[in-house]
């Protein structure tokens, strides 16, 4: 017997497939803890690439130095550190916004509460 496989995905009104991510769902108390999660979280992410490109970066300009003449990697290797650390900055460039949006977009006073539920607010 052949089965019949279903599909994963649900088309809209019109017929074409929804590409939205579904609403986020929260809790009465929790919404802006969850909110502030998210937001450092993307920071953090940022981070993370940022530095894994320099890193990449710093891979792919040794081994070049490294075809092009001997002991290159060595010779080359301030050049190469330079060369990754202004990849490093120019990505981590963004990311004093993705803290100004965090420290704005808080209700400080409701986090805290979440955060340290016996202390007196």
């Amino acid at each position: 017997m052949s089965e019949i496989k279903q599909e994963t995905t649900h088309p809209d009104a019109q017929g074409a497939e929804s590409t939205e991510a579904p609403a986020r769902r929260y809790s009465r108390g929790l919404k802006d803890t969850q909110r502030l999660e998210r937001k450092i979280t993307k920071a953090q992410k940022r981070l993370v690439r940022a530095v894994l490109s320099g890193v990449e970066s710093w891979e792919k300009n040794r081994d070049e130095s490294a075809g092009k003449k001997k002991d290159g990697a060595v010779k080359d290797a301030v050049k190469n550190l330079a060369k990754a650390q202004s990849k490093v900055l120019r990505e981590l460039s963004r990311t004093p916004t993705d803290v100004a949006d965090i420290v704005g977009s808080i209700r400080p006073k409701r986090v805290l509460r979440v955060l340290f539920p016996l202390a007196r607010w």
